[in-house]
């Protein structure tokens, strides 16, 4: 997201985003009319999405929704499982047991599944299929679409839109000059906003609701996995991570009093292999850090790979919304 914060030199790819932007407007414009249909699945629909590339707190977003709503529903998320090496239609959990690698199923719907043990996960690129076959095979009250904003092949009865801290859209640009997938009107679908980690208290944004939350540690887990006080992170500390907002990530550990020696970044969804760990490694060691730490969502690709297993930890983070009762509201609405 640092390369969309200012409008130079991204103005240099301005004509293609105006490409970009007219297909987009075309292809919503079929939609809006009904020229082009969604499918209408025999259960509720909620989609959680994002109107920008980079990270918008979806994923914690997700976690909660999922989480809440297993307590009184069988749940089922879908992915399209991005960057996972098999293809096709996988069952990551049946609700019960976990069938399939992070490497097979992809880094977000893997941690969902080790993260909400009573919830169906399925990653299909071709979500139509996956909700079609979810339905069939094991009658979930309702389907979460993760990532799906613009993803309109199916219909949803509730859209969930994401963003994250106070700059919402970068430079304003759309791709590949800004982080915009598509134009801010298309924020009108949105039935609810959900702004994560903002400073500001937002009660409503382009005339819709919104939801604000905040990330809350739960604690440090390691390689057995234990769980640490959070306040652990008060030593010298060597961060990694592979993320769409780093800095997110860094501003945390700080926050929780992390002095953070060294900070090593790798570009969204990075499959790790053996050399990045030995190279983390061993700047671990040249630093004389006391620990290693890096997000939930990278430790289900490096956990494999470490071979320091006693200073590994990750920081495992929740979405805290501020107003349950809003949610409780807004959501029950469409289940009801």
């Amino acid at each position: 997201m640092q390369f969309f914060q200012t409008k130079w030199p991204a103005i240099l790819l301005r004509p293609f985003s105006f490409l970009f932007g007219i297909v987009i407007r075309f292809r919503n414009f079929l939609y809006d009319f009904q020229i082009l249909k969604s499918t209408h699945i025999s259960c509720p629909v909620i989609s959680i999405g994002n109107i920008t590339v980079g990270g918008t707190g979806k994923t914690p977003t997700v976690l909660f929704l999922a989480k809440w709503l297993t307590e009184k529903y069988k749940v089922c998320i879908i992915s399209r499982g991005y960057r996972r090496n098999s293809t096709g239609h996988l069952v990551v959990s049946d609700g019960e047991t976990i069938s399939s690698t992070v490497q097979e199923a992809g880094d977000e719907p893997f941690l969902l599944a080790k993260r909400l043990p009573n919830t169906i996960v399925i990653v299909n690129s071709n979500r139509v299929e996956a909700a079609l076959r979810a339905y069939q095979d094991f009658h979930p009250d309702v389907i979460l679409l993760d990532d799906s904003m613009q993803h309109r092949k199916i219909f949803r009865d509730m859209e969930i839109v994401t963003m994250q801290g106070d700059n919402f859209f970068g430079n304003k640009f759309m791709l590949p000059a800004g982080p915009l997938r598509e134009q801010l009107s298309g924020l009108k679908r949105a039935d609810l906003i959900w702004i994560n980690n903002s400073k500001n208290n937002l009660k409503t944004f382009k005339n819709k609701p919104v939801i604000n939350a905040h990330y809350q540690p739960e604690g440090l887990g390691d390689y057995a996995g234990t769980v640490f006080k959070i306040s652990d992170l008060k030593t010298k500390i060597i961060a990694v991570c592979g993320l769409g907002s780093p800095d997110n990530f860094k501003k945390t550990l700080e926050q929780y009093g992390a002095y953070i020696t060294k900070f090593l970044t790798f570009k969204d969804h990075h499959e790790y292999t053996l050399t990045d760990i030995q190279n983390i490694e061993k700047q671990f060691k040249q630093n004389n850090a006391k620990l290693l730490v890096t997000t939930e969502k990278d430790w289900v690709k490096i956990a494999h790979l470490v071979s320091l297993k006693n200073n590994w930890r990750y920081l495992i983070i929740n979405a805290q919304p501020d107003d349950l009762e809003k949610i409780a509201e807004l959501i029950e609405s469409v289940l009801s």
